[in-house]
């Protein structure tokens, strides 16, 4: 089992190996190796395994699985690490890939085909697509502080939290922020907009009333959250 990550500059890479103890009659692991690699690439890994393998007199075809995460380094057909092992070692192990990384992809590129793919990665904008609108109902709820300069008054998310309380008896605990990268966190943030959404047509409509009575409201706030009421 092999996986690394960052500290720094550095990469710390882990080797682990996974085997039958016939001791305890059961499976078992140890970590032989945790190593400082300037760079991570199918080379590097493959070789750093290898010496692994030469270091504690271990053989190679005897090594059947190989566990990592799906980088491109890890995951290719042709040039990926466990293919540049074998080759370095004679070896004939095969790759098992992690299952919670695999349903990311999947999770990932189910979004992209049934949604298309967003313009940006980051922040919001006003493409229409789920990520950008769930986005949208976080910055608007929990996004905001007194750094601010569009927000009202320096609005946060306990003040929006006590006019939602105060008007339709709803406390809310905070919208998940959004990560792109992390599919699960949109989901989370998608169910808690749907436990919500009628409180969220109750209040919206009022709020915006409220807010164009003040003379001094910024129009971009404004827009936002008439964005997110349409």
């Amino acid at each position: 089992m092999a996986d690394e990550s960052e500290r720094d500059e550095k990469k710390i890479f882990v080797i682990c190996f996974m085997f039958w103890n016939p001791i305890i009659n059961a499976p078992d692991v140890v970590l032989l190796e945790m190593e400082d690699l300037n760079r991570c690439d199918a080379d590097t890994i493959a070789n750093a395994i290898a010496k692994t393998f030469q270091r504690y007199s271990l053989l190679p075809n005897h090594c059947l699985t190989f566990l990592s995460n799906n980088t491109n380094y890890m995951s290719g057909i042709t040039g990926e690490a466990v293919v540049k092992f074998n080759q370095i070692s004679g070896a004939k192990t095969f790759r098992i890939p992690c299952a919670l990384h695999v349903a990311h992809i999947i999770s990932t590129n189910f979004e992209e085909i049934a949604f298309e793919k967003t313009s940006a990665t980051i922040g919001f904008t006003k493409e229409k697509h789920p990520f950008n609108f769930l986005y949208l109902a976080w910055e608007l709820h929990n996004g905001y502080n007194e750094s601010n300069k569009e927000s009202l008054l320096g609005m946060k998310s306990e003040h929006i939290q006590s006019l939602y309380q105060a008007l339709i008896e709803k406390h809310f605990s905070k919208y998940q922020q959004l990560l792109r990268t992390q599919w699960l966190y949109e989901l989370k943030t998608a169910q808690q907009y749907l436990d919500r959404r009628s409180s969220h047509i109750k209040f919206t409509p009022w709020f915006i009333s409220k807010l164009k009575s003040r003379k001094k409201t910024s129009k971009i706030y404004i827009e936002k959250w008439e964005l997110f009421f349409n």
